[in-house]
């Protein structure tokens, strides 16, 4: 526990003496759906953070500074029930699409549609009485904590890692973007066809300590395609009766079905050649 204390209280001391944070970029902290929030929850074992609040009392200025959005974002699942009020919806243009599209001045990463709704649905969970009052969940929707941001977001950001602690470990922002980095350069060589280089970083990153939980189960789904491409080639080379594209095959994806089915289609090949 204290280990875990002692990294956020450095998080916000080497932040703030960088002086005052830029507004944080939009960004995936805040979700717009209850139920997927807490599923996602659940597949990352990650706590939730449920921010109710209205216009003047609030939370958005606090998640604006960049070091708790970056911790929030990394770490934690946000919801917003917001009432609203004064503050109407803004727009913006995609500067690739050019698509204009609506979002909340208060929480960019969101509409205003979506932290009405929320507040309407699902502020009632609790009994509170003044906002902003924020509420730290576990994944089964259960509640660990209210009244969370009482000491401000150096306090929050503790009360979210001790959240955290009690749940066990769980799978950050941070790692599934470093997973994803590794598994394209598996999915590049696995689409050339380059079998074994694509197993070799799939199982490198299963057998990782790094890779836990669901991570496992975005790996094995990678191992799967690995599967489906192999199988795939090893119809094509039936048909051409290559056997050395099969003898690879066999070789390279040894102890998987594909490698059985590429070694059976070996010998039916040199069956029928005698």
């Amino acid at each position: 526990m204290r280990r875990l204390v002692l990294v956020s209280a450095l998080f916000v001391a080497s932040t703030s003496l960088a002086g005052p944070e830029p507004e944080a970029p939009v960004g995936t902290a805040f979700r717009g759906d209850w139920d997927e929030a807490f599923e996602e929850a659940k597949r990352r074992n990650v706590p939730v953070l449920v921010a109710i609040g209205k216009d003047g009392k609030d939370w958005s200025s606090q998640f604006k500074r960049e070091f708790l959005f970056r911790f929030l974002n990394d770490r934690v699942i946000v919801l917003v029930a917001h009432r609203g009020g004064e503050h109407q919806p803004e727009t913006r243009v995609d500067p690739k699409t050019k698509e204009t599209s609506e979002f909340c001045p208060l929480y960019p990463a969101i509409t205003c549609a979506v932290h009405a709704q929320i507040y309407t649905d699902k502020s009632g969970l609790w009994d509170w009485e003044e906002a902003p009052y924020l509420v730290i969940c576990r994944p089964d929707g259960s509640t660990h904590l209210e009244k969370a941001g009482g000491k401000g977001p150096k306090g929050l950001m503790e009360k979210l890692e001790e959240a955290q602690f009690s749940l066990g470990e769980g799978v950050f922002a941070s790692d599934l973007t470093r997973l994803e980095k590794k598994l394209a350069q598996g999915d590049e060589k696995r689409e050339k066809g380059m079998l074994k280089g694509a197993l070799k970083v799939y199982e490198k990153e299963l057998s990782s300590k790094r890779t836990k939980g669901h991570m496992k189960v975005i790996v094995e789904a990678h191992l799967k395609d690995l599967d489906v491409k192999a199988l795939q080639m090893i119809e094509e080379a039936k048909e051409k009766k290559d056997l050395e594209t099969l003898n690879r095959i066999a070789r390279e994806m040894k102890g998987r079905e594909a490698g059985e089915k590429a070694a059976e289609a070996v010998a039916e090949l040199e069956g029928a050649g005698k």
